[in-house]
């Protein structure tokens, strides 16, 4: 049996002092080995039934790469409308770790339009490469 390779898709979003980490069909195990809250605790890798992705609450560390970020989980091809809902999860873990809670409209939206054309490419498999 051949061992299935994980990717660990990092994105940056240049002026945030965080990274965007997905990962898309993958174990919990593989979870637990590449990534940890800041605090070194283990992260809670439960799949919601019947989910299609996943969201972490908290900023994450990458263990590989000690990087800081915000970690979604994928599972299966992602609708526009899920990728919506996920990086609106994902915008607010970064806000929240930033303490900017009142962003406004027009910056939130930019930073959840980059987010879903992050997951865009980790759904189609077609990166950009600038």
């Amino acid at each position: 049996m051949t061992k299935k390779l994980v990717q660990i898709h990092q994105f940056d979003p240049v002026i945030y002092p965080v990274k965007l980490f997905v990962v898309k069909d993958t174990t919990p195990e593989v979870i637990q080995e590449n990534f940890q809250l800041l605090n070194g605790d283990s992260l809670n890798t439960d799949r919601h039934i019947g989910g299609y992705a996943m969201t972490y609450s908290k900023i994450v560390e990458n263990k590989k790469n000690t990087k800081l970020g915000v970690l979604i989980r994928l599972f299966g091809k992602q609708s526009a409308s899920e990728m919506a809902h996920e990086a609106t999860h994902a915008a607010r873990v970064i806000w929240d770790w930033l303490c900017e809670n009142g962003t406004g409209a027009e910056v939130d939206a930019y930073l959840v339009g980059w987010i879903v054309d992050c997951l865009d490419q980790v759904n189609k498999n077609k990166f950009k490469t600038s």
